[in-house]
């Protein structure tokens, strides 16, 4: 069965300066009706029009920051609220729906033309999922943001350098996921504490590097590279906790080639 789903936000930017920038955003989802036009109203805050029309729709909140270190730094961080009760914020009991990342990306750090970036996201459990299963921020099952979803966290490192006609492309990803059962759900809406990790959950470790080499104008590439994977509980389903996985250590190779031919449409 198919019904009507929508998403609308609205973003609102502030550049005090040419280094730094502070970013507003809000987001709502609703179902099972048509266009509603109050949130057609741009100035309006989506989180006091969602209780005026009835407080069954799903509002998420976002604040970020950038900023502009010099030429070669930029520091960036973010902070999703999908749910706060301020009085509680400091409560062990509380209504801190949040995710947040932090990171930062360099440029000509080491070596000319090199780029460097780290970041490390987190979620709660909470966010994403909604009393109404049409308001969840999910696709077809794949949530909307951050890949991994509520319940997780991810720290990544990455670097890129070119060297001798080479770009050379390496990574580090270490992340974490936990349950998220129908219990988790309903509990969250009666304050409820959950500890987080506390029953069933997967961690997986990457590590990378690969090696390009182009041809021809950079119309052909070619590629070679290893990745190291350390997989505990592979095959985990967060909605299906009581289903245990594997676990997974190996080392892949990997080759390959890609030719680029440019297409004219008359």
């Amino acid at each position: 069965s198919y019904y009507t789903r929508s998403i609308v936000a609205h973003r609102l930017i502030w550049e005090p300066t040419k280094t730094i920038s502070f970013i507003a955003m809000e987001s709502v989802i609703y179902g099972n009706r048509m266009l509603d036009i109050h949130y057609l109203l741009p100035f309006v805050p989506f989180w006091s029009m969602q209780h005026y029309t009835g407080d069954i729709d799903n509002v998420q909140m976002c604040g970020e920051i950038n900023w502009n270190l010099n030429n070669n730094w930029e520091v960036f961080g973010s902070l999703f609220i999908d749910e706060w009760r301020p009085e509680w914020t400091f409560n062990k009991k509380n209504r801190n729906w949040f995710g947040w990342q932090i990171g930062g990306i360099g440029k000509s750090i080491f070596a000319t033309d090199d780029r460097l970036r780290f970041e490390h996201t987190w979620t709660d459990h909470r966010i994403y999922r909604h009393r109404f299963t049409i308001n969840d921020s999910y696709s077809f099952r794949y949530s909307l943001g951050f890949w991994a979803g509520p319940h997780a966290e991810e720290s990544y490192l990455s670097y890129l350098f070119p060297i001798k006609g080479y770009n050379i492309y390496s990574y580090v990803s270490n992340v974490k996921r936990g349950e998220l059962t129908n219990q988790m759900l309903e509990g969250q809406y009666n304050d409820i504490n959950y500890e987080r990790y506390s029953n069933t959950s997967e961690s997986r470790l990457i590590a990378s590097i690969l090696f390009t080499k182009g041809f021809l104008n950079d119309k052909v590439l070619f590629k070679i590279g290893g990745e190291w994977i350390d997989w505990k509980n592979a095959g985990f389903n967060p909605l299906k906790s009581s289903l245990s996985g594997k676990d997974v250590s190996k080392f892949s190779i990997l080759l390959g080639l890609k030719a680029i031919t440019p297409i004219s449409f008359n």
